[in-house]
């Protein structure tokens, strides 16, 4: 690269190191596209706690913003039909964490690591979390199996049932 030299009309060349060229040009190319998105998530995620914070009072003083009635409308609709959604996606989740939670409590139990329901319990709980649950929870069983049976094989039994019972529930 080269610069202009103000005092001088002649160019000379640009002096970096040689890191810094690489550095700045992957800083920037890094920063730019993920920006944009970190800064649109950030700005959901504010929308979305205000919206669950507020309840209805946001919904009202939006509805009085709007000039038209048919826009009004409108945004009530779009709210209703949004409640609607997330409430049916809770309750499929729900549902299908609670048979993830009977399975692995019979799991469990047929394996003879003791307190069933616990297990079921925990397994009910930690399916809630997309893959940090999943993950954490073939640990614990794993755990759960080494500490509580005595053979290799059985003990890692628990831990196979809870990784098979996701990949299942997965395909599904």
């Amino acid at each position: 690269m080269w610069r202009r030299d103000s005092r001088r009309s002649r160019r000379r060349p640009l002096i970096r190191k040689p890191y810094s060229l690489v550095a700045s040009s992957f800083l920037r190319c890094w920063r730019q596209p993920l920006s944009r998105e970190r800064s649109c998530c950030r700005w959901s995620v504010l929308f979305l706690f205000f919206l669950l914070v507020s309840g209805d009072i946001f919904l009202h003083r939006l509805v009085e913003i709007l000039p038209h009635f048919s826009s009004k409308r409108q945004v009530v609709e779009i709210s209703r039909q949004i409640e609607q959604d997330i409430s049916a996606y809770l309750v499929t989740i729900t549902i299908m964490n609670a048979g993830v939670g009977i399975v692995m409590a019979l799991a469990v139990w047929l394996t003879g690591v003791g307190d069933p329901i616990l297990w079921g319990t925990v397994a009910f709980l930690l399916n809630y979390v997309p893959i940090l649950g999943t993950a954490l929870g073939v640990l614990i069983f794993l755990l759960a199996g080494l500490l509580t049976i005595d053979t290799l094989w059985q003990a890692l039994l628990p831990a196979g049932l809870y990784v098979a019972l996701h990949l299942v529930e997965g395909q599904t």
